[in-house]
């Protein structure tokens, strides 16, 4: 369904190659949204249609059996998330979506180590009835299905993820020493033993890229481990480079117990989830708990092995952070100069570029000032997310990983023309 509240909903999108896609009147954009994170190699990438192709013509289907393209993911994700002096056995679980990805963590853990599930806001896992508990910016009624799903051992989150963007404290990292998020240290420490799991976004992806601190989930994860909890990081938007690199919770210097990985692993093509961690917690799963019709087929796994060799092969991972770095110079050379109540600030880590118009002025001026940088963007041929946690306050730009610079100079061209839009706008409205 659209989103319409967001500007560019009304277009209908017809076709797509590489970096841009064309509207039903034949307008050609380029997409700097990749779907949230799906088409992080573009769209209809050849590599991986052509990998997609061959596997149809030998076996597209199987379901509770085996397939060598199966087994050549899980041992290519084992491989790729291996982290250094940790002997630890893993294993590999597949699914067909993210929410389903979390659904499996989660169960894990639980059978593991009986309690509840402890999550922060604004999060987001998901909106099926077993994942919407868990996202605190999905909407809530007196009639939302997902209050079934409340119970002792699941709660809403209701722990403050960390964000200096919006310091409620109004103090300073690292002078702060994070105390924004010592209520949930405090929780677990005095919580531990009723405590299953620790569902974590190392960035929320759906409220804009915020990221914390680097150390707090640092923090949270030794806590975690030293109690005996299993922490659960949701890569489904920020891993396989997004973020800089194969998981952003290695790029911010913590090991989770589980990973779960969705979106771009299917480039696009098909929706395929994996679920990658300590045998010790997904062994406690039987294979009748976690058997999906569809998960971990041979055409789904075909792609999702082809994605990751060509993230690996062609090094696409550090292009896209080139990418990242190379665009947040541009806009921040484009908005340097302009008065601090207008101008945003520049984030992000990777293949991300986030503008926070809310930093430095109240938050419903920004969220004006945000959507009209959102149309003028799409005035000028530029597909990007309005975004932010509660008011919509950030322009999130994610292109391509693999975007090349023909497509990044056109890209950069074309944030200049739309910057001049919006200030057009803004002065003609203030006159």
């Amino acid at each position: 369904m659209c989103r319409a509240y967001d500007p560019q909903h009304s277009i209908v999108i017809q076709r797509g190659e590489g970096s841009r896609v064309w509207d039903a009147d034949g307008r050609e954009y380029i997409d700097l949204t990749c779907g949230y994170s799906v088409t992080n190699l573009g769209h209809q990438p050849p590599e991986i249609v052509r990998a997609a192709a061959e596997q149809l013509h030998q076996l597209a289907h199987l379901t509770g059996r085996i397939s060598p393209s199966q087994i050549e993911l899980a041992e290519t994700l084992l491989e790729l998330t291996r982290q250094p002096n940790h002997s630890e056995e893993r294993r590999v679980i597949f699914n067909t979506t993210g929410s389903r990805g979390i659904e499996t963590a989660i169960a894990a853990a639980q059978a593991a180590r009986p309690g509840r599930v402890v999550s922060v806001s604004p999060s987001f896992h998901g909106k099926s009835l077993g994942t919407r508990v868990h996202s605190s910016i999905v909407s809530q009624s007196t009639t939302d299905p997902s209050d079934m799903c409340a119970t002792p051992a699941i709660r809403r989150p209701s722990h403050e993820y960390p964000y200096c963007g919006r310091c409620t404290l109004q103090t300073t990292y690292p002078g702060c020493e994070i105390a924004c998020g010592h209520s949930l240290l405090n929780f677990i420490n005095q919580n531990a033993a009723e405590i299953s799991a620790l569902l974590i976004e190392p960035i929320l992806g759906a409220r804009g890229y915020i990221e914390p601190p680097p150390t707090y989930f640092q923090q949270l994860s030794t806590l975690a481990r030293q109690h005996g909890i299993t922490t659960i990081a949701d890569e489904v938007q920020s891993g396989l480079g997004r973020c800089g690199a194969w998981t952003c919770s290695q790029e911010q210097g913590w090991t989770p117990d589980l990973l779960v990985f969705g979106k771009s692993l299917g480039a696009g093509i098909v929706p395929i989830s994996a679920v990658v961690g300590s045998s010790e917690v997904l062994s406690k799963l039987s294979s009748q708990q976690v058997s999906e019709t569809f998960a971990g087929s041979p055409f789904a796994c075909s792609i999702g092995l082809a994605t990751l060799e060509f993230l690996k092969n062609k090094d696409v991972i550090a292009s896209g952070a080139h990418v990242g770095q190379q665009l947040r110079s541009v806009a921040g050379q484009l908005f340097r100069g302009i008065e601090p109540t207008k101008a945003p600030r520049i984030e992000g880590r990777g293949c991300v570029c986030a503008l926070e118009f809310a930093y430095e002025h109240p938050a419903p001026n920004a969220e004006k000032l945000a959507r009209e940088f959102t149309q003028a963007c799409t005035a000028a041929g530029l597909l990007v997310h309005w975004s932010g946690p509660g008011e919509r306050t950030r322009v999130v730009l994610l292109p391509p990983l693999n975007l090349n610079e023909l497509d990044f100079k056109e890209t950069a061209s074309r944030l200049r023309q739309a910057t001049s839009i919006w200030l057009q706008k803004l002065n003609a409205q203030e006159s």
